[in-house]
């Protein structure tokens, strides 16, 4: 009876080895994940639903008919969490540190716009 006992008791840890294994791997597969985010092609407009100079960009966007001029994709970081993530990439590539980043941030593809003026002023240099 003692014998079977520790034969259990073995294939019991056994089990819990395997399972503590996996649940490993599956951490590691997030962490993965986190660290192959990029930044993906095309120009973008990150934004705040609350922010006052994000409101300016968007008036002066519909006013003047920018999307007929320039496609972009416009992200909400608020409410987008992958927008939320992406947007420090796109600043450490333009050489900003996260104390020096907000938004509106409009990214050309090359080169990052910040702030209601600049972006506006990047606008009125589209034919």
């Amino acid at each position: 009876m003692k014998l079977t006992l520790l034969k259990i008791s073995r294939y019991i840890s056994l089990i819990v080895f395997v399972f503590s294994l996996s649940a490993c791997g599956s951490n590691q597969n997030v962490e993965q994940v986190k660290t192959e985010l990029t930044i993906p092609p095309g120009k973008i407009l990150f934004i705040s639903k609350t922010c006052s100079h994000c409101a300016l960009v968007k008036q002066y966007i519909s006013d003047n008919k920018v999307l007929a001029k320039t496609y972009f994709v416009e992200r909400d970081i608020t409410s987008d969490q992958e927008a939320y993530q992406i947007m420090p990439l796109v600043g450490q590539r333009c050489g900003f540190t996260e104390s020096n980043l907000g938004v509106p941030l409009f990214w050309d593809g090359t080169k990052c716009y910040l702030g209601d003026e600049n972006i506006i002023n990047y606008f009125k240099t589209l034919p």
